[in-house]
């Protein structure tokens, strides 16, 4: 069960929600691009002195997700004890709530094609940070403890 949670987790940030970027009105400039509003209809600020907002940051998205496997495994490398690692894994979910809302938000605007587009440099490395997780003693020790797999189904917006 662990495993195909972590999996999902994996899938967290680069293929979950629809598969198209598509705005859902054709008149609309598709998310992400600079142009048109929203989806809220809040226009994008497109000057090029205002920082983007975190969810359409696509290049800082990718730096904290390798950033959070990293802290995922440091975190539940030292224990196969559950309740630590039920704490340890709140505490990275905490640290990294930006992070995942910013993909919830790009999950439900249909934006997953442009964060798989800015993540492919970077796959190889996204992929080996998040291998080392799954590779953890702690996750099969773990996989029958019911308070540690509901922190990881939150963990991973399972």
């Amino acid at each position: 069960m662990i495993g195909a949670m972590l999996r999902l987790s994996l899938v967290l940030l680069v293929a979950c929600g629809p598969k198209t970027s598509a705005p859902a009105n054709p008149d609309q400039a598709p998310l992400g691009s600079g142009a048109g509003p929203t989806p809220t209809g809040e226009p994008i600020a497109a000057t090029p002195d205002a920082p983007l907002p975190f969810d359409r940051d696509y290049p800082r998205i990718v730096e904290a997700a390798i950033a959070m496997y990293g802290d995922l495994h440091a975190a539940l490398a030292a224990t196969t004890d559950c309740a630590v690692a039920t704490t340890a894994l709140g505490t990275v979910q905490t640290k990294y709530a930006d992070l995942i809302a910013a993909n919830a938000a790009i999950a439900r605007e249909g934006r997953i094609a442009e964060l798989k587009t800015a993540m492919a440099p970077r796959e190889d490395q996204f992929a080996a940070a998040a291998r080392a997780v799954m590779e953890l003693p702690v996750l099969p020790a773990c996989a029958k403890d019911t308070a540690f797999t509901r922190a990881f189904g939150r963990f991973t917006g399972a």
